[in-house]
């Protein structure tokens, strides 16, 4: 739900809202006319003002979508197994003569 939205439907007036979410109400009237978007801390701070109901994607695509590609990749990654870690070989060798072998 957007801001203005959420503002609208529980009869709330701007300095209301400012007040709810902890912000000036100059920044938060910039919020609901468009002329600035939310930072991600007052991101943050609006989200848990409207009890979750206005959320990040509702504010900022960018960040909805930026956080979706991080879980996707997260989600993606393969998980590292013993077959592909190496250890230090230390046979008393000097820094430069060290050996590496890959665990089994």
């Amino acid at each position: 739900m957007r801001l203005q939205d959420y503002k609208q439907l529980h009869g709330l007036s701007a300095t209301r809202l400012a007040k709810q979410i902890g912000y000036p109400l100059s920044t938060v009237w910039a919020w609901l006319k468009g002329e600035r978007e939310p930072s991600s801390s007052a991101i943050l701070a609006i989200v848990r003002a409207t009890g979750g109901v206005v959320r990040t994607q509702d504010l900022r695509r960018d960040l909805a979508e930026a956080a979706e590609i991080e879980r996707a990749a997260i989600d993606r990654q393969p998980s590292v197994s013993r077959a592909h870690t190496t250890r230090r070989v230390d046979s008393g060798a000097s820094r430069s003569n060290r050996k590496f072998e890959t665990a089994a």
